[in-house]
């Protein structure tokens, strides 16, 4: 009787495991621009978000198309999600102070462009 409850749970157990929580991940590649309007003198331009490559903490540095004017950055991510949150930075400034992030919705797409002008969401 207690080796059939043990069976029934592992059973159990094991169907949860392999279909319950578990997200399937998939490669997405996206590309960033981003615009800036009237400013000069700028040393880095960055972005900086949740889910691998990118941190809150530090800048994913984006290299300048035209300087001063526009940059742009490839990501290639492993993830589970559909979407992903960020905010540009200017010489170490975080843009859209006080105001919702940034959001990058990528579901059911292997790549995608995003085009943002700096500060202005």
């Amino acid at each position: 009787m207690i080796m059939k409850k043990l069976l029934t749970i592992s059973a159990i157990f094991l169907i949860w495991m392999q279909f319950g929580c578990v997200q399937k991940t998939r490669n997405v590649t996206i590309q960033l621009n981003l615009r800036l309007a009237g400013m000069k003198n700028i040393t880095q331009v960055g972005v900086r978000g949740n889910g691998k490559p990118l941190s809150w903490q530090k800048d994913l540095v984006m290299s300048p198309v035209i300087k001063d004017s526009l940059y742009t950055v490839t990501i290639h991510a492993i993830t589970g999600y559909n979407f992903a949150e960020i905010k540009f930075t200017v010489n170490g400034t975080m843009e859209l102070d006080g105001m919702p992030n940034r959001r990058v919705d990528f579901k059911g797409a292997k790549s995608l462009t995003y085009n943002a002008v700096f500060n202005k969401p």
